[in-house]
């Protein structure tokens, strides 16, 4: 429950530090089911001292999720350790504004962050769902679920995590994951 708790706080917090207000209706939830909880493997921590230790081999000091300048797009972005096949949802209500499907890829077929959906929130923000599956496993169908220019709602099913796009071995054993990324402008890839 803290996790969850100082996520929705950072958020929360995102948005103040953009001069915007926040309403208790417009307030995000994690990108999966209510109930489900997963690890956040990867974050926008950013500390320029550490990161330039080489005592600090494989901590959070080398995520490549940080505010420094190299990755200042990512510096709200999120891994959570969805396995393949679980099920991401709309954080809060939004617009589909992109959906990049290549059905069937894998990690090695797709470089980047592979399938994505990108959505307009309500307020003006955008989120970026990656590495995304899109293809039928064991005759079941984990094919995105959202078109462009569909409109969602909090909670609302938008397809289901995979290991597309440039994914190494992880906590899941092949890669697999959720990259969530928050930022305010439109993404540009």
């Amino acid at each position: 429950m803290k996790g969850k708790i100082l996520f929705q706080m950072y958020f929360i917090c995102c948005l103040a530090a953009s001069g915007q207000t926040v309403d208790p209706p417009e307030w995000y939830m994690l990108p999966f089911p209510i109930g489900k909880t997963y690890s956040c493997t990867q974050g926008n921590y950013d500390d320029p001292l550490a990161r330039a230790s080489k005592d600090d081999q494989i901590g959070l000091n080398n995520a490549t999720h940080n505010a420094s300048p190299k990755f200042k797009t990512m510096m709200y972005a999120f891994d959570f350790a969805l396995a393949w096949g679980d099920q991401i949802v709309s954080p809060a209500p939004c617009t589909v504004v992109r959906v990049k499907n290549i059905p069937g890829t894998t990690s090695v077929d797709n470089y980047g962050f592979g399938n994505i959906v990108v959505v307009a929130y309500n307020d003006g923000t955008y989120g970026r769902f990656c590495h995304m599956a899109n293809q039928i496993k064991d005759g079941v169908d984990y094919l995105t679920r959202v078109k462009e220019g569909q409109s969602l709602s909090r909670g609302q099913l938008i397809g289901f995590c995979g290991n597309t796009g440039y994914c190494i071995k992880s906590a899941t054993g092949d890669g697999s994951h959720l990259h969530y990324r928050y930022q305010q402008s439109f993404p540009k890839k």
